[in-house]
C-alpha cells in the first residue's frame, strides 16, 4: 500500500536527505483562483482543473510545498500544483520572461514543464504546473527548480533561478509491464510561441519601415514634380529673360556663342540625381527577413536580420558576468578576512589567559590528595576513633542518670503522699530506711 506525501517526507528526513521546508504559514493561501485576475496569453488556460492550495515562492527564492500535494507512479497529467510568486525581483517584471518549471528524476533526467493558467496583479504572479508523466514514471525524490528566461531592457540574456527543492513520487501498484513516458514538449510550444510573437512583432516594424519607405517615394515624387514644375518655370523665365537682354544687346548668333560658353554640367546632374528619387524603392521577404533597397531595377543593398547571439558577444558577456562576481565576492572575502584576523587575536588571548590556569590551581589552591594528608596531620583516624566512643559513653551515662533522677522524683512524690498521711498522735514515732537491695527504695517504720 502506497504511504502519504506526508508520511513519506518523514521517511525521508530520516534518511538525511534534504526535502523543502513544509511548515506553513497563515499568509501562504490568501490567494484563491479567480476570473477576476487578467490571464497572460503567453500561456495555455485550463478552465478545468482548480487547487487553492498554493505553494510559495518567496522573495528569497525559496519553494514552500503544500503538503496535499501527492503524486504516484503512472500518474500522468493528473496532478495540478499552483503556485504563487512575487511578480518582480530586482525590479524585473517575471511576466515579460518565459517561465518553466526544470526537474530532474531520481535517475537524473531532466524534464522541463510549462505553467498553465498565468494570472497577476501588482504584486504576485499565480500559475498552475500539471505533473506530466515524464515526472511520475519512477519513484523516489524529485529535485525540481522554477526557471524565467528572457532578455533585458538592452536586448541582454536573462535567467532567474529559484533555490531547488523537492517532492516525492510513490509507488503505485503495477504488474510485469512498465512505464514509457513520452517527451514533454509543452514547454518548447510556449517558446516557439513567445518568438513568434517576437517575429510578429519584427514583421510590424518591417511594415511600418516599408510604409515609411512608401512614404519616402511619395515625397521623393513630390519633390520630383516641384522640380520639374521648377526646372520649367525656370526654364521659361530664363528664356524670357535672356530674349529681352538679346535684344538690347546682342544678335541671336551672338546670344547661340555666349550659351555654348555657359557650363550646365553641375545643374544637370543635380537634376538627374532628384530624378533618381522616384525610381526609389523598398522590399521586405518574411522567410528570409531580408529588407532590400532597390533604385529602379538596380540592387542598392540588401541586409538580413540576425537575432542569434555571436561567439564574441557570447564571450564578452561571459566577461561582464565573471568580473560581476569578482567584484560582488571581494567585499565579501575582505570582511571574512578582517573577521577571521579578530578571532585569532581573541583566541591567543584566552590562550593566554588559561595556558597557566594548572599550575595557578596547583599554587594557591588545595587539590584533594593534599587535603587529605593535610587533615592526617592534624589528627590521627584512631584518636578521632576514641574520642567518639569516649563521648557515646558520657551519652549513655547520662542518659541513665536522667532516669534515675526521675524515678527518684517519683518516689519522693510518694512519699510525700505518705507524710501527709502520717497521723498527729505523740504516742507513735516514726523511722525511714533505706532498702539493702536497692538503693532506690526507702523504707518508712511505725
Amino acid at each position: 500500500m502506497a504511504i502519504s506525501f506526508k508520511d513519506s517526507m518523514k521517511k525521508n528526513i530520516k534518511e538525511n536527505k534534504a526535502i523543502v521546508n513544509l511548515n506553513l504559514t497563515e499568509d501562504m493561501a490568501v490567494y484563491t483562483e479567480s476570473n477576476s485576475l487578467p490571464y497572460s496569453s503567453k500561456y495555455s488556460r485550463y478552465t478545468e482543473y482548480t487547487d487553492s492550495n498554493f505553494s510559495i515562492i518567496d522573495e528569497n527564492k525559496n519553494i514552500t510545498m503544500d503538503l496535499s500535494q501527492i503524486n504516484l507512479t503512472q500518474e500522468e497529467n493528473s496532478q495540478y500544483v499552483p503556485f504563487k510568486m512575487f511578480r518582480k525581483y530586482d525590479g524585473i517584471d517575471q511576466l515579460n520572461m518565459t517561465l518553466l518549471m526544470h526537474a530532474v528524476t531520481p535517475s537524473g533526467a531532466d524534464v522541463y514543464a510549462t505553467p498553465v493558467n498565468m494570472q497577476y496583479d501588482d504584486n504576485y504572479l499565480y500559475f498552475g504546473i500539471i505533473i506530466p508523466g515524464t515526472i511520475c514514471a519512477e519513484s523516489g525524490n524529485v529535485q525540481f527548480e522554477i526557471q524565467a528566461l528572457g532578455t533585458n531592457e538592452k536586448g541582454e540574456n536573462y535567467k532567474l533561478i529559484t533555490k531547488s527543492s523537492s517532492f516525492n513520487v510513490e509507488k503505485s501498484l503495477s504488474g510485469n509491464g512498465t512505464v514509457e513516458p513520452t517527451p514533454d514538449t509543452g514547454w518548447m510550444t510556449t517558446f516557439l510561441n513567445q518568438v513568434t510573437e517576437k517575429v510578429g512583432e519584427a514583421q510590424t516594424a518591417a511594415n511600418e519601415a516599408k510604409q515609411a519607405a512608401g512614404n519616402a517615394q511619395t515625397a521623393a515624387s513630390e519633390a520630383q514634380n516641384s522640380v520639374n514644375t521648377a526646372k520649367t518655370e525656370l526654364s521659361n523665365s530664363l528664356d524670357d529673360k535672356i530674349t529681352t537682354y538679346l535684344l538690347s544687346y546682342y544678335t541671336k548668333e551672338q546670344v547661340d556663342e555666349l550659351l555654348k560658353n555657359v557650363d550646365l554640367t553641375d545643374v544637370y546632374n543635380k537634376i538627374n540625381n532628384i530624378d533618381g528619387l522616384a525610381k526609389f524603392n523598398v522590399e521586405y521577404i518574411p522567410d528570409t527577413q531580408t529588407i532590400t533597397f532597390y533604385n529602379g531595377e538596380t540592387l542598392i543593398k540588401s541586409i538580413t536580420l540576425n537575432t542569434d547571439p555571436t561567439a564574441t558577444w557570447v564571450a564578452s558577456y561571459n566577461k561582464v558576468v565573471d568580473q560581476k562576481i569578482i567584484d560582488a565576492t571581494t567585499p565579501i572575502q575582505t570582511a571574512l578576512d578582517e573577521y577571521k584576523g579578530v578571532v585569532n587575536a581573541d583566541l591567543q588571548t584566552i590562550h593566554q589567559n588559561i595556558d597557566d590556569l594548572p599550575e595557578t590551581l596547583k599554587s594557591n589552591y588545595y587539590d584533594k590528595e593534599a587535603t587529605d594528608n593535610l587533615l592526617k596531620s592534624k589528627a590521627d583516624s584512631s584518636d578521632v576513633t576514641n574520642v567518639t566512643n569516649r563521648l557515646s559513653a558520657v551519652e549513655q551515662l547520662a542518659n541513665s542518670n536522667k532516669t534515675s533522677i526521675s524515678s527518684i522524683g517519683t518516689k519522693v512524690a510518694s512519699l510525700e503522699d505518705a507524710l501527709a498521711g502520717i497521723e498527729t498522735d505523740p504516742g507513735k514515732t516514726y523511722e525511714i530506711t533505706k532498702s539493702e537491695t536497692d538503693e532506690n527504695i526507702y523504707i518508712l517504720w511505725e
